[in-house]
């Protein structure tokens, strides 16, 4: 499926080696991060142009620099804005500075025992701050809940 459209460039912001097998693939020109950059820098073995990102940036910015040198351009750094805005009325159950505990993943193996997230929550309320637990599907609902039941000052969203 991938051969079957043609592309000018195909662009590997990942960086693994899976993904740029894929990017290969498409049989079109990849381009990619340097070998210091990659996170796994096998992965630039696979790509026709590679391109140094520092690794110590921030995800969105440093795809937004890669995107930048593979079309040439000069990508606006000046406000990396995730999108995320909180309610204008605030969280219901939250007051002061706030936590989010983002327990989700999409994968078992990179999951969190339930007693790790307690123990952080307990430990954010102790340094003043709300734990702010939330959820997306009916496992990830039951984690937040074990949270919440634990430490009660926690909001659930």
């Amino acid at each position: 499926a991938l051969r079957a459209a043609s592309y000018d460039l195909v662009i590997d912001a990942q960086g693994l080696l899976k993904s740029a097998v894929v990017a290969k693939q498409a049989a079109a020109p990849v381009a990619g991060f340097d070998r210091a950059s990659a996170r796994e820098p096998s992965a630039t073995l696979f790509y026709d142009h590679r391109y140094a990102v520092p690794r110590d940036l921030h995800a969105i910015e440093r795809t937004r620099r890669l995107f930048g040198l593979a079309l040439g351009y000069q990508p606006d750094l000046s406000g990396l804005q995730s999108g995320i805005v909180p309610p204008a009325d605030g969280l219901a159950g939250t007051s002061g500075k706030t936590a989010f505990l983002l327990h989700g993943t999409s994968r078992e193996d990179k999951k969190w025992p339930v007693k790790d997230w307690i123990e952080i929550a307990g430990l954010l309320l102790e340094k003043g701050m709300t734990p702010v637990v939330t959820w997306s599907n009916g496992p990830e609902k039951a984690v937040a809940e074990a949270i919440t039941k634990a430490v009660p000052q926690a909001a659930l969203v």
